[in-house]
Order: C-alpha cells, then sequence, then structure tokens
C-alpha cells in the first residue's frame, strides 16, 4: 500500500504540535511536506552510500549498486517525440552514473529489450542501427534508433525524487517519519543539518541549514 507524502507530512505536523510546540506556532503542512521529502532522499542517499562500502568490502568496487526493493517505483508512460516523460524526477547518486537511478525499461509489445547508455557513451553506439537504446534525460529517458519497433507506451521503473505529489511504500513511512523527527530535534538544538535545499544531501564538504526551520523552533 502507498502513502502520500501529503499524508505523512500531516501525521509528522500533529506529532510535533501535540509534543513540542503550540498551534500557533510558524511552521505549516508545506513545511513538513519539504521535510518528509527530504527525509526520504537522505534514507535513499545512505542506503546507496552504504551499499557502495559493502561493495568495496566484498572487493567488487565496480559491482552494480542495487537498493531495496520499496525504493523503486514503476510507471508506464507514453512515449512523445522520442522521450518518455516521468511522474517524479529520478534520483541521482554521488558519483554515480546517471542511469543509476534507473533499473527496468520495458517496452510495450514484442519489441527487444532496450539497452541503456549514458550521455556521454550515446556517441559510440550511434553507428549501431539495430538496437534500441535508452539514455536519462530530465524528468524522464530519451531513445536511440526507435523507429525499429516505434512502440507508444514503456514500463520505467525507477527510483524517484520525490515531490510533494508523490506516493511511497508503506515500508518507508516509519523511517521517513523518524529522520523529519531527526530533523526537527536536530533543529532545535542548533545542529546543522548537512542537507542542500533541493533535498539532497551536499556533493562536496559543505553544509546548509534551513534557517527558517531553525528560527521557528527556537521562538
Amino acid at each position: 500500500m502507498a502513502e502520500r507524502i501529503t499524508t505523512l507530512a500531516q501525521i509528522s505536523m500533529d506529532a510535533f504540535y501535540q509534543d513540542y510546540k503550540p498551534a500557533t506556532a510558524f511552521l505549516r503542512l508545506e513545511h513538513f511536506t519539504w521535510l518528509c521529502v527530504a527525509a526520504d532522499a537522505k534514507l535513499k542517499q545512505n542506503e546507496y552510500k552504504e551499499q557502495v562500502l559493502l561493495n568495496l568490502r566484498r572487493r567488487a568496487p565496480h559491482a552494480p549498486v542495487i537498493l531495496g526493493a520499496d525504493n523503486y517505483v514503476s510507471a508506464e508512460v507514453v512515449i512523445k517525440k522520442g522521450k518518455a516523460l516521468l511522474p517524479d524526477a529520478i534520483m541521482m547518486f554521488p558519483g554515480a552514473k546517471a542511469n543509476m537511478g534507473i533499473s527496468h525499461v520495458v517496452p510495450e509489445g514484442n519489441c527487444a529489450g532496450f539497452i541503456p547508455v549514458t550521455e556521454d557513451e550515446k556517441w559510440q553506439v550511434c553507428n549501431i542501427k539495430d538496437v534500441v537504446f535508452w539514455f536519462p534525460v530530465p524528468c524522464g529517458i530519451g531513445f536511440l534508433n526507435l523507429e525499429i519497433c516505434n512502440p507508444k507506451k514503456v514500463t520505467v521503473t525507477y527510483i524517484a525524487q520525490l515531490s510533494s505529489g508523490s506516493t511511497v511504500q508503506e515500508s518507508r513511512k516509519w523511517d521517513i517519519l523518524n529522520m523529519v523527527t531527526i530533523y526537527i530535534k536536530s533543529a532545535k538544538e542548533g545542529v546543522i543539518i548537512d542537507m542542500s535545499n533541493d533535498g539532497n544531501p551536499n556533493a562536496a564538504s559543505q553544509t546548509e541549514i534551513n534557517k527558517y526551520l531553525l528560527k521557528a523552533l527556537q521562538k
């Protein structure tokens, strides 16, 4: 069963007002929605880092990194002008190829399986005309040689970078709510949160703090 991000935000806000602040506090539902989105992104990034370290311990640094099944969502989307736009942006991971966040691309009908390439690798396959290739583009995927079978739709399984209109698997619900609680407690104590404004950890060794959240919590 999937849970809407706004539902988790409401649960988190109710708990916050019950345990920490009166109903006149600054924080509103949109703030908790942002925190839930940021928490989901942080959990995915943490799991990715853990899998990378596990591969290093196994002395298999180039082994594929595959996250838990509840990180992935599937969407059947229509192909328009050679692209398939997804409901949510594809999650990006530091140091990983752009297509790491996509697990499967399955065309409708009798089309053969599509092969992934990155944006930088397209030139290497430009002379291959009997295979359909796919590659990540902003908010979706693009294709090479799509005219071979010309499908109207594809089903894409990918790791989504969530937004306020997204849903998450039930199994992620409590992890997200617990992470939001950590953010709130950290802000109340003046601890800097290593999280950039778009909900992803900073790629460089730097930190940012959600100043309006800290200000509201310290009233």
